[in-house]
């Protein structure tokens, strides 16, 4: 950090950016909210079934060269990735 006079944040997100493609938070609108909303957990976990599933947060699947999560909002009818 001192040789380079940048932040810690700065030198991890430029190291980040360099290797992989991060699209920054995605929302999505929901028909369903709520209970109704595990239909679509369920379609993506079936989706992806080939890849090692996670679900502490919504949904996070990982594949060797790339990984994907997926949570429903707390607050509005938005699905964010």
């Amino acid at each position: 950090m001192s040789k380079k006079g940048q932040s810690l944040h700065e030198l991890l997100r430029a190291a980040a950016r360099s290797s992989y493609f991060i699209s920054g938070e995605i929302n999505t609108k929901l028909d369903e909210h709520g209970p109704g909303a595990g239909r679509s957990w369920s379609r993506s976990r079936a989706s992806y079934a080939d890849g090692q599933q996670y679900e502490l947060d919504g949904i996070s699947v990982e594949y060797p060269d790339w990984h994907f999560n997926v949570r429903p909002s707390n607050t509005e009818p938005l699905c964010r990735g």
